[in-house]
């Protein structure tokens, strides 16, 4: 039986109100209920959310061995990857705010980004052509200058 509904002009639905109060709790909560599931499949990557919890807290704990806090704001500038979704979980988990970059733009553009921002950390990835994303914004900062 399929519980999908198409709601009328007109008809009207309680709120269902969930039952944690913070982007944590609701990871937490996801992960938990749905730990033996897959997660992410990303070509040969496989993740259930039980791994995906486990490298989710890998990186948070890096994140704060690294000095990064709740409050911080990040930068991920990737190609979309199961490595991409573990940063962002990593990051909202501990309490970060997520900017995110399209690996298309090039390192002319992501700079002004990194200037406005201000972020605490910029993590990257590979453009379409396996090419360092890091590279190119090292390159286009070191050759107008960094703030």
């Amino acid at each position: 039986m399929n519980s999908q509904h198409l709601m009328k002009p007109g008809e009207t639905t309680e709120a269902v109100e969930p039952s944690w109060q913070t982007l944590p709790a609701m990871i937490d909560e996801v992960l938990t209920q749905h730990a033996p599931r897959d997660a992410i499949v990303d070509g040969a990557t496989r993740l259930t959310f039980r791994e995906l919890e486990d490298a989710m807290r890998e990186v948070a704990s890096g994140l704060l061995d690294q000095g990064l806090e709740a409050g911080d704001t990040v930068l991920i500038w990737s190609e979309n990857s199961w490595r991409w979704a573990v940063t962002a979980l990593a990051c909202w988990w501990q309490g970060m705010t997520v900017a995110a970059a399209s690996h298309r733009l090039k390192g002319m553009e992501v700079a002004p980004l990194i200037r406005l921002l201000r972020p605490a950390a910029v993590f990257t990835g590979n453009d379409n052509n396996g090419g360092s994303l890091y590279e190119l914004l090292q390159e286009h900062l070191n050759a107008r200058g960094a703030d």
